[in-house]
């Protein structure tokens, strides 16, 4: 994983954190899932998402696109509660002059 790649997701599970979803949602990073998808899916999960800890790369399964213009990212996801969670961030980053980050979902694995 680039340095690049690595700050996104860090940025956007920032985001989740502090649960601006409507952010998330107006700069594009929300993807398919939207802000109420994400709102949604961490209220029904019923526990407190925390900051990625030391470490989560290495636990981070990457899958290059088919056709070459990016990588899609299965994350999990910690919780004050729990430490590691069964939550999964999954995410497609798009490279180019200026790369993005969409979610394609947040799901218990």
């Amino acid at each position: 994983m680039t340095q690049a790649h690595r700050r996104m997701i860090e940025s956007l599970v920032n985001a989740l954190v502090d649960r601006q979803f409507d952010l998330v949602e107006s700069d594009g990073r929300a993807g398919r899932v939207g802000a109420e998808g994400l709102r949604q899916a961490l209220s029904e999960y019923g526990r407190t998402l925390v900051a990625l800890p030391p470490g989560w790369l290495s636990l981070v399964d990457e899958y290059p696109l088919d056709d070459g213009t990016g990588t899609a990212y299965d994350v999990p996801l910690w919780t004050h509660e729990e430490g590691r969670s069964d939550l999964t961030l999954s995410v497609t980053i798009i490279n180019g002059l200026a790369p993005r980050i969409a979610t394609d979902d947040l799901r218990v694995l």
